[in-house]
């Protein structure tokens, strides 16, 4: 077999044949499979020349992958190529550095130039990284491979979020002199900020770590901001991710900076799931990104997984593909969507204009209880079952029904009692005396209690929930909505009803406090008659659709936190129309009749009500129609009629 850079990175094996899952999850460390880097490298590639010579992206494509069919501009780009500055900032084995030159050596065969010209190429790709060994490991095989000193080629090792020294480095200094790097291109560590506060305490130590930290942030973000750093004008980046930075509030900053930057102009989503076996939950994509232009984005959705076809072939064969402008793209939110439905955005403003306020506007959106200890591995702390309350004989004026997330589906909630929690909000005092057992249950668990940070800050006793809410959200009627779910499984309750922070309530922001059971209207003007119509307009299709597309999603999952759920639009209460005052008849006698709203027919019904209450376009109707029957796994029936 002939020996190229591809087949000698082969037979050396990679690091991530011989990691452990443990350095994998420690580290966000999934290496990339060779094919994989290089269709990123080589749309890259393509992208970029696509920007100097204002050429087709397909006809450079097909330059580049069968240079023998049209030689005078692929000679022409291969010049161009060779005078190129490229690095992986997230280098790891060198994987994407192997496969930049692995393009050029096919090319200088096929072309027939002299082999000697890739040795400068080899100088001007560059690995960073922050382990000296995936370094020395890279510069020992291309070193090899070429005849030429290790110290030739160019390389970083360290915390590249230092950029103080980084950017004064050679020959990063030098790269950075003469504009920056033409190609950025990587797959960046996928570390999330939870569990893993040193890493980030750590990062924000260093100017560029701090000025691009936001809570809750994946650490891949600051290697997309140091990308955009390094990139000359017009040059491109490709990088592997999650998706999850389109929505993420955590990403706010990142979305921002790249959008004021640069633009999108290729991404691929990978449906089914991660790109990588190990790495379980991911929705991966692979984005390209040009710095200081504005254009156009090409979209392009690969199928889920075949037994026959690898994911590059799936990648460059997929037939659903789409080109998407920046309004199409960005949201007025600033949130990244990506749709192969153009209509999809059009839909969304349209309902948006047409309710003209946002839920964040009128309805308060607040997470359920945090305790800090709900429950031990043997026994409940706060949270005990029917059976640990008897046993340990819990005074009965501390217990409150606790309900979990999974009780609450589109419509309805379950109220079965599987779980009490001892809901002390505050001090009591004479505690020990007044409640003999529960005194004596929590002080086996007294230090663990004493080290939450509310206890140790002296805002709560060590016996007390670490953030209790406020009775009133629990016992009076409300909206409530698990923070993840398959579908909008919004559920009206007046039934004390507490639960955890992973259930969502929503209650009106003018005169909380004086929603109670037993009272019909508040000091806000929606009764509890409101609250239910309100519930019924949150399970039609309509809010599903919203979102789905519009809202927060972690592949298939809706992802219902704060954010979105104050960000959904909300349709004109205030006006009492024929078309709400239908809806509210319609939730009130179903729930009289049934105790919730959950029927497939009630919530078809309200969704036309709904369409037609916001005046939604015919266009706006089929696009959404559509949506579910292309998207679900059980399609709704299209209600296409003409309305009136």
């Amino acid at each position: 077999m002939e020996r190229t850079l591809s087949s000698v990175y082969a037979s050396m094996g990679g690091l991530d044949q011989g990691m452990h899952q443990q350095h994998r999850d420690q580290t966000g460390s999934f290496y990339t499979p060779f094919e994989v880097a290089s269709e990123t490298v080589l749309i890259a590639a393509v992208r970029r020349l696509c920007f100097l010579y204002c050429a087709d992206p397909d006809r450079v494509r097909r330059c580049l992958e069968k240079p023998g069919s049209d030689p005078q501009p692929a000679e022409q780009y291969f010049e161009a190529m060779l005078k190129w500055y490229v690095v992986d900032p997230a280098g790891g084995d060198g994987v994407f550095a192997f496969a930049w030159l692995s393009l050029l050596e096919n090319l200088c065969h096929v072309l027939e130039k002299d082999p000697q010209l890739l040795k400068e190429a080899a100088e001007r790709t560059h690995l960073f990284d922050l382990q000296p060994e995936p370094v020395a490991h890279f510069k020992h095989m291309v070193a090899s491979y070429f005849n030429l000193k290790p110290g030739k080629l160019g390389s970083y090792t360290g915390n590249v979020l230092d950029t103080a020294l980084l950017f004064k480095s050679s020959p990063v200094s030098e790269v950075l002199a003469l504009g920056g790097y033409d190609l950025v291109v990587g797959n960046p560590p996928y570390i999330g900020e939870k569990n893993h506060k040193d890493l980030f305490d750590e990062a924000k130590r260093y100017p560029f770590g701090a000025a691009h930290y936001e809570k809750n942030m994946d650490f891949f973000y600051y290697f997309i901001h140091l990308g955009m750093a390094l990139l000359k004008a017009g040059g491109v980046m490709g990088f592997i991710t999650t998706s999850y930075f389109f929505t993420a509030d955590g990403a706010a900053g990142l979305r921002k900076a790249m959008d004021q930057n640069g633009s999108f102009v290729d991404l691929a989503r990978f449906e089914g799931g991660s790109l990588f076996k190990d790495a379980a939950g991911q929705s991966n994509v692979i984005f390209h990104y040009r710095r200081g232009v504005q254009e156009p984005c090409r979209y392009v959705e690969v199928p889920a997984k075949s037994k026959t076809t690898d994911v590059t072939e799936r990648w460059r064969q997929s037939s659903s593909v789409i080109w998407l402008n920046r309004n199409q793209i960005v949201s007025r939110f600033g949130n990244f969507y990506f749709s192969m439905h153009p209509g999809e955005p059009l839909a969304i403003e349209e309902l948006e204009a047409a309710c003209g306020k946002t839920f964040g506007e009128v309805f308060q959106v607040r997470q359920g209880i945090v305790s800090g200890y709900d429950r031990a591995p043997e026994v409940g702390v706060f949270v005990l079952t029917p059976e640990e309350v008897l046993s340990l004989g819990i005074e009965e004026a501390l217990l409150a029904p606790f309900y979990k997330n999974s009780q609450v589906k589109r419509g309805k909630v379950d109220l079965e009692v599987k779980y009490y929690i001892l809901y002390i909000p505050r001090e009591v005092e004479d505690f020990e005396t007044r409640y003999p057992n529960a005194y004596r249950h929590l002080s086996r668990f007294r230090d663990k209690l004493s080290k939450r940070r509310e206890v140790a800050n002296g805002v709560r006793p060590w016996y007390g929930l670490q953030w209790p809410r406020t009775a009133a959200l629990f016992e009076g009627p409300k909206i409530v909505v698990p923070h993840r779910a398959l579908n909008n499984a919004f559920a009206y309750t007046d039934q004390p009803f507490y639960g955890s922070a992973d259930l969502y309530y929503l209650t009106p922001l003018v005169g909380l406090e004086e929603v109670k059971p037993g009272n019909t209207t508040n000091r806000g003007g929606l009764s509890q008659e409101d609250l239910l119509a309100v519930s019924l307009i949150l399970i039609t299709e309509i809010y599903e659709f919203w979102l789905s597309v519009r809202g927060k999603r972690k592949g298939d999952v809706l992802e219902l936190y704060a954010t979105p759920l104050r960000q959904m639009p909300l349709p004109p209460l205030e006006r009492r129309d024929a078309s709400y005052l239908k809806l509210k008849t319609l939730a009130v006698d179903h729930y009289r009749r049934f105790g919730h709203l959950c029927n497939d027919d009630l919530r078809a019904e309200a969704g036309e009500v709904v369409f037609n209450w916001l005046g939604l376009s015919e266009a706006a109707r089929t696009t959404i129609y559509d949506y579910f029957e292309t998207k679900q796994a059980k399609p709704i029936q299209k209600r296409r009629k003409h309305y009136e």
